[in-house]
C-alpha cells in the first residue's frame, strides 16, 4: 500500500461488524484508576454493538495497582475483562505487542491508550477493513499534541518511512488493529514508541497488507507520563540499531557462499583457482614492482629516503635523522623496512619505494583471500582487481609515503577482526593476529591507526549487540600484542630524547587531529580526491548506494552483517 491510500474518518453507517475469529482488545494500564475503568466500560459498550466474541485484556508494564483494581471490579460483571500481566519489559509499547502476539487469543488484536485518548466506538471502521488487510493502523487527524510533539512527530514518522518502509503517517499512534498470525511469529528487537514501527516494517517485509484510517484524539482524562531525556536517548539508539541489524545488514542474511541464491558459480576449479591467483599476483606485480628507479620526488617522497639512508649509514635504529637532526613526526616502520631494502638490495630510488610496493601487492592479495572466503572465487578476484585498477591504490604503491603501508595494516587488522567477529572459529587467534596488524599500524603511523581500526569494531559489537566483541578478554587479545610490539620503540626513544613525547604525541597527534596545519584544505575537498582515485570504481557508486539501500528482500537478503562491518569501517574511515 502507498503512504497516501488511507481511509477517511467519515463515520460508518454500519451498527454492527463481526470479527472472523474473535477480538482480542488490549488496554494498556494509565496512572489513573477511575479514568481507566472508564475506558474499559465503554470499550465493552463499544465492543457489545460490534463484536460477538470478544475479550479485554489490560496490560500493566509499570507494576501498578491501577490495572488489577480495575479489572478485579469489572471482572465480577463481565469476565471477558481480565488482567494480561505485568510485563518484565517495564515498557508500555513492547508490552502491548508482546501481549498481542502471546497473550491474546482471538484472532484479530486492537490496541487503545488506558488514558481516554482514543474512542472506543471508531473501532467499527478498522474492522470492516479488516476483511481485506492484516494491520489497521489509526493517524490522528486532529492531534492534540503541542506543536513541539507534533513537529517531531512528523519528523520521526517521515524518517521511519525513509529507512524502515513503514510508509505510514503516524507510526506510534496506539490505535491499532492486527491479525494476530500476523505479528506472532515476529521477533521485538527494540523498546519503547519504537517497537511500532518495527512491528510494522517486518510485517510489510513478510508481505503483509497495511492500510490507514484516520481516528480522533480526544485530550487524556489522565495525567501524561513525561518523557525523559534518557527515553529519547534510548529511544534513538533503539531506532538506529534496528535500522541497521534489519534493514540494512541483517545478522541473519545469508551471503555469499552461504545464500541460495548464489551457490552456483560462487568457485572456481583448483586448477582455475591457481591459474586466476597466479594472473592477479602477476597484474598486481606488473602494475607495483616495474620501473620504480625514476627520480623521488619532492618533499615526501626525498624526505622518507634521506631519513632512511641515515639510518642505514648511522645504523641507529631508535632515532630517525633527517640531515642530522633527529624527526620525531613519524614512528619509523617505513623507516625500518627502507634500511632494510637498502641492506639487502643497495641504495636505489627502486629500494626505497619497494617497501610501499610490497604493502599494497600484499593489501590486494589479502583482499582476494579473505574475499574468497566469504563471497567466493570470482568475486574476490573482481574486488581485488578493481582495487587494483583503481587510480589512487598503485599510485600509492610506487611512492616512498606512508600510505601503501598504513593501508595494509588497517586492511589487515579490518580482515582479521571481521574473522572473529563473524566467522567465530578461532576468534581469539584472529584476535590476536588483529592485534599484531594494529601494531605494525601504530608503528607506521602513531595512534592514528587505533583511532581508524577500534571505533567500527566496538561500533560493530554494539549494532549487533556483541558484548563479546568488548570485553577485556577481547581487549587484551588486540591490545597486548600491540603494546608488545610498539611499546618497547617509543619507550627506548623517549627515554633518549626528551622532545620526542611532546613534538609527537601532543602536536602531530592531538594537536593535529583536531587542527590540521601542515595540509588544511576545505571540508569537500576530499571529495573529488576520492572520485578520482578510486576512478573507474568510483563509476560504481551510484549502483552500491542503490543496493546498500534497496528495500527488495531479495537484496535484502545479500546484505549480511560480514558488509556492514566493513561499511562502518568505510564510513569512519572516510568521514
Amino acid at each position: 500500500m502507498n503512504r497516501g491510500q488511507h481511509i477517511s474518518n467519515t463515520p460508518s453507517n454500519t451498527k454492527s461488524v463481526a470479527a472472523s475469529g474473535g477480538l482480542s482488545v488490549i488496554v494498556t494500564a494509565g496512572s489513573d484508576r477511575a479514568v481507566l475503568h472508564r475506558v474499559i466500560e465503554e470499550t465493552e459498550a463499544a465492543l457489545n454493538n460490534q463484536v460477538a466474541d470478544y475479550e479485554i485484556l489490560v496490560v500493566d508494564s509499570n507494576g501498578r495497582q491501577v490495572a488489577a483494581e480495575a479489572v478485579q471490579e469489572l471482572s465480577i460483571s463481565n469476565p471477558r475483562v481480565r488482567l494480561a500481566g505485568t510485563s518484565p519489559s517495564r515498557d508500555n509499547d513492547r508490552a502491548l505487542w508482546e501481549t498481542a502476539a502471546l497473550g491474546a487469543t482471538k484472532s484479530w488484536v486492537a490496541m487503545l491508550d488506558g488514558n481516554g485518548q482514543f474512542d472506543p466506538r471508531e473501532l467499527d471502521r478498522m474492522l470492516l477493513l479488516s476483511k481485506d488487510y492484516d494491520i489497521v493502523c489509526g493517524y490522528r487527524v486532529d492531534s492534540r499534541q503541542s506543536l513541539v510533539m507534533r513537529v517531531g512527530s512528523r519528523a520521526y514518522n517521515f524518517v521511519a518511512s525513509i529507512l524502515l518502509a513503514t510508509d505510514v503517517r503516524d507510526a506510534n499512534c496506539l490505535f491499532k488493529l492486527v491479525r494476530r498470525d500476523c505479528v506472532r511469529a515476529l521477533p521485538l528487537a527494540t523498546t519503547g514508541a519504537v517497537t511500532h514501527a518495527e512491528v510494522i516494517s517486518r510485517a510489510r517485509l513478510v508481505g503483509a497488507s497495511v492500510v490507514e484510517v484516520g481516528v480522533s484524539e480526544r485530550n487524556r482524562e489522565a495525567n501524561r507520563t513525561q518523557s525523559k531525556l534518557s527515553d529519547w536517548i534510548s529511544g534513538i539508539a533503539s531506532f538506529i540499531r534496528f535500522w541497521w541489524t534489519f534493514a540494512l545488514f541483517p545478522a541473519d542474511a545469508r551471503v555469499g557462499k552461504q545464500s541460495p541464491s548464489n551457490t552456483a558459480d560462487m568457485d572456481w576449479a583448483p586448477a582455475q583457482r591457481r591459474m586466476m591467483t597466479g594472473l592477479l599476483a602477476a597484474m598486481a606485480a606488473v602494475m607495483l614492482f616495474t620501473n620504480l628507479n625514476y627520480e623521488l620526488f619532492e618533499p615526501d617522497e626525498t624526505r622518507y629516503a634521506q631519513i632512511s639512508l641515515e639510518m642505514y649509514e648511522s645504523g641507529d635504529w631508535i632515532v630517525p635523522t633527517f640531515r642530522g637532526e633527529p624527526f620525531f613526526d613519524k614512528p619509523p616502520l617505513l623507516y625500518w623496512l627502507t634500511t632494510a631494502a637498502y641492506s639487502t638490495f643497495g641504495v636505489h630510488e627502486w629500494t626505497a619505494r619497494l617497501p610501499s610496493a610490497c604493502a599494497a601487492f600484499l593489501t590486494v592479495m589479502l583482499l582476494f583471500a579473505w574475499g574468497r572466503r566469504l563471497l567466493g572465487d570470482m568475486a574476490a578476484w573482481c574486488g581485488a582487481a578493481v582495487l587494483l585498477l583503481s587510480a589512487g591504490f598503485p599510485v600509492a604503491g610506487r611512492f616512498v609515503v606512508l600510505d601503501a603501508l598504513l593501508t595494509c595494516c588497517v586492511a589487515a587488522t579490518f580482515l582479521a577482526t571481521a574473522n572473529a567477529c563473524i566467522h567465530h572459529r578461532r576468534s581469539w587467534l584472529w584476535f590476536a593476529v588483529a592485534g599484531v596488524t594494529l601494531a605494525l599500524g601504530v608503528l607506521t603511523k602513531g595512534p592514528l591507526a587505533m583511532v581508524l581500526c577500534l571505533p567500527p569494531l566496538i561500533a560493530y559489537g554494539w549494532l549487533y549487540q556483541r558484548r563479546e566483541l568488548i570485553d577485556m578478554r577481547v581487549a587484551a587479545l588486540m591490545v597486548v600484542p600491540t603494546l608488545v610490539m610498539a611499546l618497547p620503540w617509543f619507550i627506548a626513544i623517549t627515554g633518549g630524547e626528551d622532545e620526542f613525547a611532546g613534538h609527537f604525541f601532543w602536536k602531530h597527534n592531538l594537536v593535529r587531529f583536531f587542527n590540521a596545519f601542515d595540509h588544511q584544505e576545505p571540508w569537500w575537498f576530499y571529495l573529488p580526491v576520492l572520485l578520482l582515485g578510486m576512478f573507474p570504481c568510483s563509476l560504481l557508486f551510484p549502483g552500491l548506494g542503490s543496493y546498500l539501500f534497496s528495500r527488495s528482500a531479495e537484496q535484502r537478503q545479500r546484505r549480511g552483517a560480514e558488509l556492514g562491518f566493513f561499511c562502518l569501517a568505510v564510513a569512519w574511515i572516510v568521514g
